[in-house]
């Protein structure tokens, strides 16, 4: 009889636990919880949750609203988490390009090879990104055109100087 019932009450609490659905909790989780990344009590306080309501979100419970994920993602800032997020979506995850930055120092041939480079990574966003995120991408990469307009104008006027 005393076997039954303990047999009853973790069948019990086995029904309770819900294995995490969503992908970005569950990333979180993993981060937070089984890696240790940061303390779970200092990512509540960055989060501006209590670890009672942080905990709800890692296992599912509650959904994190978009300003938790975002402090989230500063707090961690790991790829997976950002993979998770875009998970079952058109969209995939991308570090904005490094720009190359013409100097006095540098001579004409690096600064026509640094507005290539800033040309060459404008046109690989554009071939990459032009379907799924119009505005951001595109942004990005008019700023790496404008640089390489800039660097080509500054090439050009010391060339006729010359």
């Amino acid at each position: 009889m005393q076997a039954s019932r303990i047999e009853n009450r973790k069948q019990k609490a086995t029904d309770r636990v819900r294995p995490i659905s969503d992908p970005f909790s569950r990333m979180a989780y993993q981060l937070v919880v089984v890696e240790q990344r940061r303390p779970l009590a200092s990512v509540a306080k960055s989060l501006e949750l209590s670890p009672r309501e942080l905990r709800a979100r890692l296992i599912g419970r509650a959904p994190f609203t978009p300003r938790e994920i975002n402090s989230l993602l500063r707090v961690i800032p790991d790829e997976r988490l950002v993979h998770a997020l875009l998970s079952d979506t058109p969209f995939a995850a991308s570090r904005p390009p490094q720009l190359v930055e013409a100097s006095e120092e540098r001579g004409l041939a690096a600064d026509t090879a640094s507005a290539i480079e800033n040309m060459a990574k404008a046109v690989s966003i554009l071939q990459d990104r032009s379907d799924t995120d119009p505005g951001g991408q595109r942004r990005i990469a008019l700023n790496c055109l404008d640089r390489a307009q800039a660097v080509l104008e500054r090439v050009l006027a010391r060339l006729e100087a010359a």
